[in-house]
């Protein structure tokens, strides 16, 4: 992470102490700043696909389906490399379609938790590989633990739940606002950037499309006047 130096967790404790109060019920532990932190973090993890916790991993089939790892959070894709370079040829969607589709289950349980499996709709000749978003350790107050997300945007987000939990709408709205801005800021400088870019027209596969011509009143070509230029040329 490079848009901000990465702080330790103690560092945001004594701001938050205006917001916690010996009522509050700590989740995950029982001290409730720890708990507050917990869980802003988990709000903001679900926010976005964030680029730093995206995670690849060959999917691995036994007896047709594979066993998502511990630190699995969501799906961001699954594909295969035909030509075993790593390249995306063919990508795979949750769904009942026979040729591309998948399935996923979860063997949830009080006492184990989450046990997420995937199995394809056909037989794969190879493994496909995945990236997905991992998940992030909750904070324990054990040795030093360094934040993922900026500090500052920790301590807005733990703001929010604590000033929405006690009533207080107004410091909500302004806490919000704050929110909103440091979260644009950092999104923008942070996020999913330096893409390449195409103006060309693809498919969802990425495969080039070519529209040579279009009807201009929705009917049918050849049987009304009809522009030679695909429909994303904005001029001719």
């Amino acid at each position: 992470m490079s848009y901000f130096k990465d702080t330790y967790l103690n560092n945001i404790r004594p701001m938050l102490a205006d917001y916690v109060t010996d009522t509050q019920i700590g989740q995950n532990t029982p001290d409730v700043y720890l708990s507050l932190a917990n869980r802003a973090q988990q709000n903001l993890w679900a926010k976005k696909p964030w680029t730093d916790l995206a995670t690849d991993v060959i999917v691995s089939l036994v007896n047709g389906s594979y066993t998502f790892p511990v630190d699995y959070g969501r799906i961001i894709s699954i594909y295969a490399s035909l030509s075993g370079n790593g390249t995306a040829d063919y990508w795979y969607y949750e769904g009942d379609n026979e040729a591309n589709g998948y399935k996923m289950r979860d063997a949830f349980t009080k006492a184990l938790g989450h046990a997420w499996t995937i199995t394809f709709n056909y037989a794969q000749a190879n493994n496909p590989l995945m990236i997905y978003q991992r998940i992030l350790d909750d904070f324990t107050g054990v040795g030093d633990e360094i934040t993922f997300f900026p500090s500052n945007l920790l301590l807005l987000e733990c703001q929010k739940i604590a000033l929405r939990e006690k009533g207080d709408l107004k410091e909500l709205q302004a806490a919000e606002l704050a929110f909103a801005e440091v979260f644009k800021d950092y999104c923008n400088c942070h996020q999913w950037i330096n893409f390449d870019t195409s103006a060309v027209l693809r498919d969802r596969n990425q495969n080039r499309m070519f529209i040579e011509q279009y009807s201009l009143e929705g009917s049918n070509i050849g049987e009304h006047t009809t522009s030679p230029y695909p429909n994303s040329k904005l001029s001719a």
